[in-house]
């Protein structure tokens, strides 16, 4: 830091503040304590002198860092995702090393050695604890809690144990009413329950709760900390940070358990329907599984989302360079309709195609295995049928061709009494023409209320595999094939997988999730997870203000008034002590997240349950009748106005063509000086009617008075150019 010319300058004299030359030109430098032995060339008040190092300090066996070198290790270093895992984790690091702590006093106590001595001796501490932190507690430098309880620190300690136990419920409840908060909507809540203490605090009466410097921050606006919520989740392992499935308003409003009861047990329900068709006996034992069915489609994308999300696989390229890779596409959006026994045995399918109509390249080989056969020990049927709709979703006509070929189906497998065919309530089901053929054929339409698919429908439950099987030979056809994927390759692939997608065990099981086991119904086996339940109303502890009667006092003595006044004391005591529970004080409320769709009525296609017994047929006719007599009115009143219509505008033309001839005077000749009523009438130009006076309506008096005004206008414009002209 010399100069090597002249060593007794400096290399820039002019900025240079803090120094001095003796004789000897020696420069000597007094690092201040602010500096702590540390002068930055980057500082002005260095003079831009080099930095002066001191000795590395050893902590826990290693050199300590400066503060220039933790900047750069924390930029490199990744930011570490915070999470109920983590918090638990730090959590349970405390506690172990708490437990390690209480260990290693007690050995250094017993043998007289000092913390250096006892983590050598016991090299297993070592990797919790260090010897500083053993020392600073062998010292009492660090206070340390040997009854075993793991304290909250300073900026932890914001909530007392009864305000914090108040706010896990409120969140276990608001989880339960599909509304789960955020650690921003916990930490707006933690201020809440703050204001209370503080309310409380000046009202006086109970427990008088003091605030700290941290709650103090909370209380005034800002967020409890990062380290709050590690001992927070630390000592409540019943709630965890979770990712929040989504459930759609309309769903999250049936899905309780009134539809449930409503859907096994309701008038239409499904105990009744089976009871009605002789299925179910009167002790509720169903008598023949094969004649309950589930139907329902599944749309299914022909090559879609093939290599997004999940699904990316990971490939070799270089460090800097995007990874990218071309693919191709099919959007094109089919359906495919599954039916189910409640004996496990698996229908033929029915293809629905977006295609105006079916033509030969639809024909694959792969079809040739639908060869219209009842397999009953594969559990299966080799019957198919292919439909075409403009955007390949069912629709009356398609329906109606699947309950035929269904039919044929049960014919085969010699079921001749009544079939329930449980469905969802799709408006193709409600089709006049379904619900005749199914009433002709021997099939009971049971339809499920709306919006409970998810856990009242069987296919359901297990769609999902069918969707992963037809994936899968669509990635191994993939590999073989050099063009694009059509319809064609789409009805090969479920004609090659349909036969073993699902086994008899995963068509039983899906049965038995919905409350449908192969000798009775069993709702008690649905999945409640989803299911909103209103949570009790807390109890709030109250203090017992009854003062008895001393025994054996003489009534109205002096002793009697004082052991009165006693009880009176310590009730006043115990009030005073009691500190107010949150829910007490109102702010613990839950308010569960309801859908906010109005529905103005009731539609008929809206119903679900049993379609024979709701006489759902009758229904839909008579509505079909309103309608048609309805139509039948409409187009009596078009008649009527297009009568209206032509006579206004034969009157019209009469009264336009004698106005024409008599507007400038009346030339009929009526005799007595008299004139002719079209003669008195007034053409309106901008409506082009002919009015008994100048037309009223607000239009046209708009337009006049604009019109008016710009011919005002264009007077004063004329006006004001004569007077330029005479000037």
């Amino acid at each position: 830091w010399r100069n090597t010319k002249n060593p007794g300058t400096p290399k820039n004299p002019s900025k240079k503040k803090f120094f001095f030359q003796n004789k000897a030109k020696v420069m000597v430098i007094t690092a201040t304590k602010r500096l702590k032995g540390r002068i930055s060339p980057r500082k002005k008040k260095t003079g831009g002198l080099p930095m002066v190092i001191r000795k590395p300090a050893i902590a826990n066996g290693r050199p300590r860092k400066s503060a220039r070198e933790k900047r750069a290790d924390a930029k490199t270093k990744k930011k570490r995702i915070f999470n109920s895992t983590t918090a638990k984790a730090d959590y349970d690091k405390k506690k172990k090393q708490h437990e390690i702590f209480t260990l290693a006093i007690a050995f250094c106590d017993h043998h007289g050695v000092k913390a250096k001595k006892c983590l050598s001796s016991n090299p297993e501490w070592a990797e919790f604890i260090s010897v500083q932190q053993l020392k600073d507690r062998l010292n009492g430098k660090v206070t340390f809690n040997a009854d075993g309880v793991i304290h909250q620190r300073k900026d932890q300690s914001l909530l007392t144990p009864i305000e914090e136990a108040s706010l896990v419920k409120w969140v276990q409840d608001c989880n339960k009413a599909r509304n789960a908060k955020s650690r921003y909507e916990i930490g707006l809540k933690i201020r809440e329950i703050l204001k209370a203490r503080y309310i409380q605090n000046k009202k006086g009466g109970r427990k008088h709760v003091e605030f700290n410097e941290f709650s103090k921050n909370v209380y005034l606006g800002a967020m409890p900390s990062k380290r709050f919520f590690t001992g927070f989740f630390g000592r409540h392992p019943e709630i965890s940070l979770k990712r929040q499935e989504k459930l759609e308003a309309k769903r999250a409003s049936m899905t309780n358990e009134d539809m449930v009861e409503e859907h096994f047990r309701g008038v239409y329900g499904l105990i009744a329907e089976l009871k009605d068709a002789g299925i179910m006996d009167e002790n509720g034992l169903i008598l023949d599984p094969r004649r309950i069915v589930n139907l329902d489609e599944t749309p299914a994308f022909v090559d879609f989302a093939d290599n997004k999300g999940n699904a990316k696989t990971k490939r070799v390229a270089g460090k800097d360079d995007k990874c990218i890779g071309v693919s191709t596409e099919n959007r094109e959006c089919n359906t495919v309709t599954m039916c189910w026994g409640l004996d496990g045995f698996n229908y033929g399918p029915q293809i629905i195609v977006a295609k105006k109509t079916i033509t030969e390249g639809l024909a694959v080989d792969a079809l040739k295995v639908f060869k219209d056969e009842i397999h009953e020990e594969f559990h299966c049927s080799t019957f198919g049928i292919i439909s075409n709709t403009q955007y390949g979703v069912q629709t009356g006509d398609t329906f109606l061709d699947y309950l035929k070929k269904l039919d044929r189906e049960l014919s085969a497998r010699g079921i001749n009494e009544e079939v329930v065919v449980l469905s969802d309530s799709h408006a193709s089901r409600k089709d006049v023409r379904v619900l005749q053929y199914a009433k002709d054929h021997r099939m009971r339409l049971f339809f499920e209320p709306p919006q409970t698919s998810h856990f009242l429908q069987s296919l359901d439950q297990y769609n999902r595999q069918f969707h992963c099987r037809y994936n899968k030979a669509k990635n191994n056809l993939k590999k073989q094939l050099d063009r694009n994927m059509n319809t064609g390759d789409f009805i090969s692939l479920v004609a090659r997988i349909w036969k073993d997608w699902s086994s008899v065990d995963d068509r039983i099981n899906s049965f038995a999730q919905v409350g449908i086991l192969q000798n009775r119904v069993a709702p008690e086996n649905i999945d409640r997870s989803q299911f909103y339940v209103q949570p009790p109303p807390k109890e709030v502890q109250k203090v017992n203000t009854t003062i008895a009667s001393p025994v054996g006092v003489e009534k109205e003595s002096a002793e009697y008034w004082q052991e009165k006044y006693a009880q009176a004391q310590k009730i006043i005591e115990a009030q005073a002590n009691r500190e107010v529970d949150p829910a007490e004080a109102g702010i613990m409320r839950v308010e569960q997240r309801q859908n906010k769709t109005k529905v103005s009525k009731v539609r008929i296609t809206d119903s679900y349950g049993s379609a024979n017994m709701s006489d759902l047929l009758g229904k839909r006719k008579r509505q079909q009748d309103e309608r048609k007599n309805q139509e039948i009115i409409k187009k009596q009143r078009r008649d009527q106005i297009a009568q209206r219509k032509a006579k206004e505008d034969s009157t019209f033309q009469t009264l336009y063509a004698a106005w024409t001839r008599c507007k400038s005077g009346c030339i009929c000749a009526l005799g007595d000086g008299k004139s002719c009523d079209a003669s008195k009438l007034v053409y309106c130009e901008y409506c082009n009617q002919l009015k008994k006076k100048i037309c009223n309506s607000k239009s046209c008096k708009d337009k006049r008075a604009a019109a008016e005004s710009n011919a005002m206008q264009i007077e004063a414009d004329d006006d004001d150019d004569d007077d330029d002209d005479d000037i």
